[in-house]
């Protein structure tokens, strides 16, 4: 699988606090987007934007050393966590085209859902999750997933569909503007057929994904231009109209542009990994 540049954003870029983020070593970087887990303090409610990612949870308990963990599919609609709890958490984050890979269940029917971690990787469930409770250190945690995460691509190699493999890439390139025949034009695959390998793979039929991807990319212009203009976005990221552009970035987001600035930017300002090197938010009013 050929790397695709791809840095989606979250709620809170650079947002501070109790949870960790790292990236994986280069020969797992085409497949995760970061690690990412806690100690166990207790965390405070957090609002989450669908970021074309899909998670695997790990909670680490005190006790006896007990280890679950939970599947997080697809996510393309807004929600506030609950916060609270005490868990030491330790998370694998796949970009939604790359879980597959690990997966030894087709992601169908995984969309806004939360499953045992078993259900659609028993074995990378199995591999790590009596392991972790007896390694503490975030790092350590990481170093382990890795090797798992290596040993399974090893093992048990994955082929993602040729069809769905170029349209993500074709997708990722165009921003999400592009439409489902163009895609079909480019896989040389009929609509059923794409739908279902889609499906299959990623959990979303392609107009979900470029609905996503197109999102993310308006999201980011937001936090990253000084001179972000609305009706240039529009005509950029192929809205109809502002209203149209609006409607759209709520849908995902929750709340408007400028609500979604103040929220990003009470955020402590911290050097965050989903940034190009260089590159610094600046919030736009």
């Amino acid at each position: 699988m050929h790397e695709l540049v791809w840095k989606p954003l979250t709620a809170h870029p650079g947002r501070g606090g109790m949870l960790a983020e790292r990236r994986p070593c280069a020969a797992l970087q085409p497949y995760i987007c970061c690690f990412w887990g806690g100690t166990g303090q207790t965390e405070p409610p957090t609002w989450v934007v669908p970021d074309t990612c899909v998670d695997l949870i790990f909670r680490i308990g005190e006790d006896a050393g007990r280890t679950d963990a939970c599947f997080c599919g697809l996510g393309d609609q807004p929600y506030r966590t609950a916060g609270g709890g005490c868990h030491s958490l330790f998370a694998i984050r796949w970009y939604a085209w790359t879980a597959a890979f690990f997966s030894e269940d087709a992601l169908c029917d995984t969309r806004n859902r939360t499953f045992a971690g078993g259900q659609h990787f028993p074995a990378l469930t199995a591999a790590l999750a009596p392991r972790l409770a007896a390694v503490r250190d975030f790092s350590a945690r990481t170093r382990l997933a890795e090797q798992v995460l290596l040993a399974r691509l090893a093992e048990s190699p994955r082929a993602m569909p040729a069809a769905v493999e170029t349209a993500v890439g074709a997708l990722v390139q165009a921003g999400g503007n592009l439409r489902v025949a163009e895609l079909l034009h480019t896989t040389f695959c009929s609509a059923r057929q794409l739908e279902r390998q889609f499906t299959a793979w990623l959990g979303c039929p392609p107009k979900t994904l470029a609905g996503l991807i197109r999102y993310q990319c308006l999201w980011r212009s937001l936090l990253t231009d000084p001179r972000w203009d609305v009706q240039d976005a529009v005509a950029r990221f192929g809205f109809a109209d502002q209203a149209h552009l609006l409607r759209s970035f709520k849908k995902y987001h929750g709340m408007t542009p400028v609500a979604a600035l103040a929220l990003a930017r009470a955020a402590e300002p911290v050097a965050f990994l989903q940034a190009d090197e260089g590159e610094n938010p600046v919030y736009w009013e």
